[in-house]
């Protein structure tokens, strides 16, 4: 998939039934399974690359491959009968082994028992620094875990959060605007270049000293008109020289200002 255009590139034909599936870059090919079949590791044209055997009893729904500090393997998203069904396994693809086990339930809190697990990924940099595990549990939430730490540079800063204003009803005229600017790389930084751009305004100005972690909360001396209702847009970016991770520079904030919801009441 070509995602910025939309546009479908090409297919594969896998190898075996294909419901959880992840990319294992060092092999270039693609763990598949259908809910508890042998996982199976084939390359783009279909031709298998390898398998291990599991129980048969997992249901799996979603994999992950992981590599990085943390270790490599597989990770299965398992609806398991007799358990949560938010269950997952990270296995040792050259031996099977079961390597860890954990219960998403467990630490989830808007899905209840009955709700069941679903797909399954990892990334880098969702959070800046960090490899997030993530999932679905199926028709309720979308979760993240940090699954290790991604390459972290001596020059990396960014606007972290826009903090206010927030969408609501019957906003004034004069809402206030907070941004967070953090500090991402090893190198303590100050005087950090930020701008604020909103729909009729924008303010910059720079941050005191940050240490590797740390966030400063900036209130700016402008508000923001948003008495009228509808949609602003607000960005908020750093502009530090020698950035090293420039992607994570800006956020951009969508406010919606709703009119009073008319409730028709008898007695």
């Amino acid at each position: 998939m070509d995602f910025d255009a939309q546009t479908l590139i090409s297919t594969i034909s896998a190898a075996v039934a294909t419901r959880a599936c992840a990319y294992d870059d060092g092999a270039d090919g693609f763990w598949g399974n259908n809910w508890s079949d042998t996982p199976t590791l084939y390359d783009r044209t279909g031709a298998v690359l390898g398998t291990f055997n599991i129980n048969g009893d997992e249901s799996f729904y979603g994999f992950a491959w992981m590599d990085n500090g943390e270790g490599t393997g597989l990770w299965g998203y398992s609806q398991k009968t007799g358990t949560s069904q938010n269950m997952l396994y990270l296995y040792d693809v050259a031996t099977g082994d079961l390597l860890n086990e954990f219960d998403m339930l467990s630490i989830l809190t808007i899905p209840v028992t009955g709700d069941i697990g679903g797909g399954l990924f990892m990334h880098p940099d969702v959070v800046s620094g960090t490899w997030t595990l993530g999932g679905i549990v199926q028709n309720k939430c979308l979760w993240g875990v940090e699954m290790g730490v991604t390459d972290v540079f001596p020059n990396d800063v960014g606007v972290s959060a826009i903090a206010e204003p927030v969408s609501g009803v019957d906003l004034t005229a004069s809402e206030p605007i907070v941004i967070v600017v953090k500090n991402y790389g090893t190198e303590t930084q100050s005087n950090i270049p930020w701008e604020v751009t909103w729909d009729g305004g924008s303010e910059s100005g720079t941050t005191g000293t940050l240490a590797h972690g740390d966030t400063e909360e900036i209130t700016l001396s402008a508000t923001a008109d948003l008495s009228a209702y509808g949609e602003y847009t607000f960005e908020a970016c750093t502009d530090l020289v020698g950035d090293q991770v420039p992607d994570n520079d800006c956020k951009s904030k969508v406010v919606t200002n709703s009119p009073p919801a008319y409730c028709d009441a008898s007695t």
